[in-house]
């Protein structure tokens, strides 16, 4: 059975500290959709085992998902729809199963049955379309996302400072010699704390810095390596200052939207999809923020509500990240107000609060996956559940910090966003072993990850950093050579062609 730990990880300034999984490796034989067909043991199935819970999700017009758990390893169980026998297999080391692409129709009902035991019958779910974006946008269908149709997958980088320095650099967060703060950033030239040089405004900052990803496009490509598609960007920490980019926003509006907008335009010329990160705070000492009632949650939506408005006919956004690990290092707050059903209420009374103003865009939530949650359950689907299956949550997220190159560990969890019916985004993954030798972070640039992922079909993932950890940096990170120029011609939304 897998095991798992965290270990702590530091990130670059303001300092945060998140909890990561680390799934040791245990070798197991079950391919993504070969769970059905796993051959019970009778020397390890329990006869008087029972089944304790099904779930059942609509994943189209004629299909959804079957998931549960039972009491008992390896035993033989089938799925009945209507009370006829349509799949059979087999529960897992941990007693859970899982059916995808179950035939069904409205108004069926299925039950699960091993041995003598036999599930709840449960009425399929009414069958509820994602909605398609205008020409140009990404849009969700089923687990893809997807491009006028066209399956689309990205892959990019998180950068956790650049728009915060800019903000800084322009004078609007009262810094001493703000000047001095033009260029810094997290990745380049080389991170974690880098700083671009002959940046000394707001668009040759983003000029400089976009021209990164064009060097880097004509360098990778091979597995291991994909192009860069997208940039998952802090554009609030409210670690730094509290309110610091509400307050920005409100006394500086066109100073503040001029750093958006040049973003958003070099991001574009560069070919560079976007994910705005627009909430995180990693302190313990102030929920307010998860305090629909307080005064820091009214800005926070009056500050993502704008931005949204702003941007919704832009297709160069590929969806919206509205907080960064809420679900890391506030333990006790999110016990004392229920555990998961508080944290799922704040999840999507926020999403009901802002989706109205984004309705060209998905919206997602960057999850740290901590394992130390209030009642959060083993690796499992419902782990996966847990976090994600939320109302109006668009993508499903997870961050993966580890050193375990096990197949199965990336065909169960495809299984699992397949069964959700949502589009998952890896937001943050990298190879976590302490090795001072090649960097200071304790995590780095995962190859492994990165190809077996994308291989699996997963929809978007994005590197913590491109530095080396043991494993080698990403393409040939970090690049201090001239930087390739723009192209003369650009698109500017969205790809023609799939995006690779």
């Amino acid at each position: 059975m897998p095991t798992e730990f965290w270990a702590q990880r530091s990130h670059v300034q303001p300092p945060r500290v998140a909890f990561i999984i680390l799934l040791l490796a245990v070798l197991l034989s079950a391919s993504s959709l070969a769970l059905a067909e796993i051959q019970p043991s009778p020397e390890a199935c329990d006869a008087a085992g029972v089944i304790t819970l099904i779930r059942v999700v609509r994943t189209g017009w004629q299909t959804a998902s079957v998931l549960g758990s039972s009491t008992s390893i390896n035993c033989g169980i089938d799925v009945r729809v209507d009370g006829i026998v349509v799949r059979t297999g087999s529960t897992i080391w941990n007693g859970d199963y899982w059916f995808l692409y179950v035939p069904v129709v409205s108004g069926s009902h299925v039950r699960t049955c091993m041995g003598l035991s036999c599930s709840d019958v449960v009425p399929v779910p009414t069958y509820v379309p994602q909605p398609i974006g205008p020409p140009g946008f990404i849009s969700a269908h089923e687990s893809n996302l997807t491009i006028k149709g066209t399956v689309v997958q990205l892959f990019g980088v998180n950068e956790q400072t650049a728009f915060i320095y800019a903000m800084i650099a322009s004078g609007l967060w009262g810094y001493p010699d703000p000047n001095s703060y033009w260029g810094r950033n997290a990745l380049f030239p080389a991170g974690p704390d880098g700083r671009i040089p002959g940046v000394s405004n707001v668009d040759s900052l983003w000029r400089e810095y976009f021209r990164y990803f064009l060097h880097y496009n004509q360098v990778a490509g091979d597995p291991d390596n994909p192009r860069t598609n997208v940039l998952r960007i802090w554009v609030a920490d409210d670690t730094w200052f509290p309110d610091g980019t509400y307050l920005t926003y409100k006394t500086y509006p066109v100073a503040f939207w001029n750093i958006f907008d040049r973003m958003a335009y070099w991001a574009d010329r560069a070919g560079v999809y976007l994910v705005p990160v627009l909430g995180h705070y990693a302190s313990d000492e102030d929920h307010s923020f998860f305090d629909r009632q307080s005064t820091h949650y009214a800005h926070q939506v009056e500050l993502v509500s704008a931005i949204m408005d702003r941007y919704n006919w832009n297709a160069r956004i590929a969806m919206w990240d509205l907080w960064n690990e809420p679900d890391i290092g506030h333990d006790a707050y999110w016990a004392s107000v229920g555990g998961i059903d508080g944290f799922k209420a704040w999840v999507g009374g926020y999403i009901a609060d802002v989706k109205p103003h984004s309705s060209n865009h998905l919206v997602t939530m960057g999850i740290g996956g901590s394992t130390t949650f209030p009642g959060v359950p083993p690796w499992s689907w419902r782990y996966h559940f847990f976090y994600n299956d939320i109302p109006g949550l668009d993508v499903s997220n997870h961050h993966t910090y580890s050193t375990a190159e096990d197949q199965y560990l990336i065909d169960f969890e495809t299984d699992w966003h397949q069964a959700l019916c949502k589009p998952h985004y890896e937001s943050e993954f990298g190879y976590n072993l302490w090795d001072p030798g090649n960097n200071s972070l304790g995590y780095g640039y995962w190859p492994w990850y990165a190809n077996h992922t994308r291989t699996a079909g997963w929809p978007a993932i994005s590197t913590m950093v491109f530095l080396n950890n043991s494993k080698g940096p990403y393409a040939d990170y970090p690049y201090l050579g001239p930087l390739p120029p723009y192209p003369f011609t650009f698109k500017p939304y969205g790809l023609e062609e799939p995006m690779g």
